[in-house]
């Protein structure tokens, strides 16, 4: 099975860099390689690690788009120079500050390998700044097929669900599968976590498919939910995707968040929903509310249900699940100038330690000096890609952040502006791999209600001619 794994990494890595290529010197190219970009990016576990690094093709994109960007001879935007700026700075400083106090000893100490103790600031600096850079990195283009590029990310995940069902057929049936993903990573998670053997901690399994952990099938599920919403709101026809069947397709991609049993890809989809209908439509708000309330009143009289939800029995709960997040939260309330304007990109942890190896939980005090061998062998970057920027760079660097991105929807429907304050919401509780994928599909929806190339498109398609016909 890992042959056939790393049989598969080849095939797809060489499909998709074929294509990001040509895109790259052919202007014709750039539609293909955006559609092909948006089938393949939900593919979590088609990654490889490099001298310690995990590469994956969401993190790859950016860079691509930035490049194409570039190469189209435009001049950087104003938004883009600013964020740059301001987080590489505060970065800078903060990293030569560290130096001088001699944090990185400190995590070197702990277990960290010098080479990841002074490069992966750096590395994770670049992709995290070309990540959030990449909103405005999509060249106004009116041969983009915007909705296909959409609509091709959710039949993707629709094709997930379904490897999700074979995978559990394989465990419950004895047949061999792969690992959460097929590298062998930097800190040896494929061949240490299989899949089997963390099921029988709770004595079921969860789906994860081709998407990484469970948790990022999960979030990647519910970001599919909240792209098909918006895609219902276009009147555009899309096949399975809007209309009276899409019904059929939005039950599919939740079983498979519920078989995933993530309570943080419930707890996003949730808060995403929950702001949606709130701002668009009360009725259904209401709705929304009954459903969720019948579904935790009887969390408890189900294992399924209470398998999925224990971790969101309270706050206490939610930030033992999520130890990486609790400490950003406290890092950030250090002092008054952590919280404006951070700690500088995956810095934090060399200042404040403490706060991540010694957490008091529901079950005691959790002391990972003792417990652990290596604490600090690997960075300890929040889950939450909110908490991420206010760590980085404070709430001035989150003002910042969302302040430029919805300057940059002025011209998009009322409709739109509020699916992006649901996207916000999701994003404030589930990971950085939807960060990246939300992102780039915030730009695709951008470009596509730019006053001219929404009415062309809608000129195009008056007769709500299907997609892809």
């Amino acid at each position: 099975m890992t042959l056939l794994g790393y049989f598969i990494i080849v095939i797809v890595w060489t499909i998709w860099l074929s294509t990001a290529v040509r895109a790259l010197y052919r202007k014709n190219n750039y539609n293909k390689f955006l559609l092909t970009s948006a089938a393949l990016i939900p593919f979590y576990s088609v990654s490889f690690g490099f001298f310690g690094f995990q590469f994956s093709i969401f993190k790859i994109l950016p860079l691509f788009l930035i490049s194409m960007y570039l190469l189209s001879r435009k001049l950087i935007r104003l938004e883009v120079f600013v964020l740059l700026t301001y987080f590489f700075m505060i970065s800078i400083i903060v990293y030569f500050f560290a130096l001088y106090e001699g944090g990185f000893n400190m995590a070197i100490d702990l277990g960290r390998s010098e080479f990841h103790a002074y490069v992966q600031p750096i590395v994770q600096g670049i992709f995290f700044i070309t990540l959030i850079s990449q909103l405005w990195m999509l060249r106004q283009n009116l041969d983009i097929d915007h909705i296909k590029i959409l609509s091709y990310f959710i039949y993707a995940c629709i094709l997930l669900v379904l490897i999700g069902y074979l995978q559990l057929f394989a465990y419950y049936n004895g047949l061999p599968w792969f690992s959460y993903w097929w590298l062998d990573d930097a800190i040896g998670r494929a061949s240490a976590e299989g899949m089997a053997a963390i099921a029988n901690d709770r004595n079921f399994y969860r789906m994860s498919s081709l998407g990484g952990e469970p948790r990022h099938l999960s979030s990647v599920l519910a970001l599919s939910l909240m792209l098909q919403q918006y895609l219902k709101t276009t009147n555009i026809v899309v096949p399975y995707l809007t209309g009276y069947r899409s019904y059929l397709t939005s039950i599919f991609l939740l079983s498979g968040m519920l078989f995933s049993f993530s309570s943080s890809g419930l707890l996003s989809l949730i808060i995403g929903f929950g702001l949606y209908f709130l701002l668009t439509n009360f009725i259904k708000m209401a709705l929304f509310v009954c459903i969720i309330s019948v579904f935790f009143v009887f969390s408890g009289d189900y294992n399924f249900i209470n398998n999925l939800v224990w971790k969101l029995s309270s706050i206490e709960m939610v930030l033992y699940a999520a130890p990486k997040d609790a400490f950003a939260l406290k890092a950030i309330f250090d002092s008054w100038i952590h919280f404006i304007v951070g700690y500088g990109i995956n810095l934090a942890d060399l200042f404040v330690p403490d706060y991540y190896l010694l957490q008091e939980t529901p079950f005691g005090i959790s002391n990972r000096y003792e417990t652990v061998k290596f604490p600090m062998e690997s960075s300890i970057v929040p889950t939450s890609p909110i908490l991420q920027i206010l760590l980085n760079g404070g709430v001035f660097g989150l003002f910042l952040v969302l302040f430029f991105a919805y300057k940059e929807m002025h011209s998009c429907r009322r409709t739109t502006k509020v699916f992006f304050i649901s996207l916000i919401g999701m994003l404030s509780v589930s990971s950085t791999l939807i960060f990246a994928m939300a992102w780039f599909f915030l730009s695709v929806i951008i470009n596509f209600e730019k006053v001219t190339s929404y009415r062309q498109y809608r000129n195009r398609n008056e007769d709500n001619v299907v997609v892809g016909k």
